[in-house]
């Protein structure tokens, strides 16, 4: 992942034609199964899920029954909730190996809150901590890193995926497709959607709430997250805050033995329960 994913400027992307029927073979159980998972090694009843989600406690269990998908903006709001990936939630399909296992590995699932969430001045404390126990020897990482380059807020992030999320895409949508210099039928063809839907997608005035799986298919199909056709929100920020903060701890998280993955994954859990009840720490 890389912060130029973040920019409508550039080269025209080479695309590809995928079978979209084939790496979607039973999807929603393996998203749902996914949401399980990912709930109970955090300790969240449903209730607590459905809550961070955006949604009501009956939907929610639509989503763990794989009956219902969830929509890209509800992703988008737990992104932000947990620091995962979006794409963690495709682990065991079918489009899983398409992906870096960064993206998709359980092993960064303890860290990942505080990873996206703590402030500058406790996450680099953090990072000294972790070099003073002794867990760095021949990984390269900086003992601290600087503030973030733009200003980090989540109230406003939460805002704007809630109010104008498909607004703004639709906005880029139509600049990315004339970068490209793709027609609406060549899109439409390649993310697997009728041309009225596609359409939608590019209406001002109300486009729809579309499926999570549209948001994988367009970085298979383009090379392109989802998120560069929101390239100055609030969640583009963040995004590009915690890609940065990823690079580097990533390989620690990595390189250590399981015994010592343990111990940290004890430390940041009990940091991040510090942070919870004293919310000057957070973004």
């Amino acid at each position: 992942m890389d912060e130029i994913l973040f920019s409508l400027e550039g080269k025209k992307q080479r695309v590809k034609h995928l079978n979209f029927s084939e790496l979607e073979q039973n999807i929603g159980l393996i998203i749902g199964q996914n949401l399980k998972k990912y709930r109970e090694l955090r300790g969240y009843t449903q209730h607590q899920h459905a809550e961070l989600l955006g949604v009501s406690i009956s939907q929610y269990r639509k989503y763990e029954a794989g009956i219902d998908i969830p929509k890209y903006h509800t992703l988008c709001r737990w992104t932000l909730w947990t620091g995962c990936s979006l794409y963690s939630l495709i682990r065991g399909s079918q489009y899983s190996d398409l992906f870096p296992d960064q993206l998709t590995s359980w092993r960064l699932t303890p860290f990942n809150f505080l990873l996206g969430r703590l402030k500058q001045e406790p996450f680099n404390a953090l990072l000294q901590l972790i070099y003073s126990l002794g867990f760095v020897e021949d990984v390269h990482v900086f003992k601290t890193l600087p503030e973030p380059k733009q200003m980090i807020n989540i109230e406003a992030a939460f805002e704007q995926i809630e109010q104008n999320t498909y607004l703004i895409i639709a906005e880029n949508l139509r600049k990315f497709r004339a970068e490209q210099e793709l027609s609406q039928e060549h899109i439409a063809d390649l993310l697997g959607v009728n041309l009225n839907t596609y359409r939608s997608y590019e209406s001002l005035t109300s486009p729809p709430k579309f499926s999570y799986l549209i948001a994988i298919r367009f970085i298979l199909v383009f090379g392109r997250h989802m998120s560069s056709l929101m390239p100055d929100t609030h969640f583009a920020i963040f995004l590009r805050h915690y890609i940065h903060r990823l690079s580097h701890i990533a390989p620690i998280l990595y390189a250590v033995s399981d015994a010592q993955h343990k111990q940290l994954e004890t430390i940041f859990k009990s940091i991040e329960g510090i942070a919870k009840d004293n919310p000057l720490y957070l973004f």
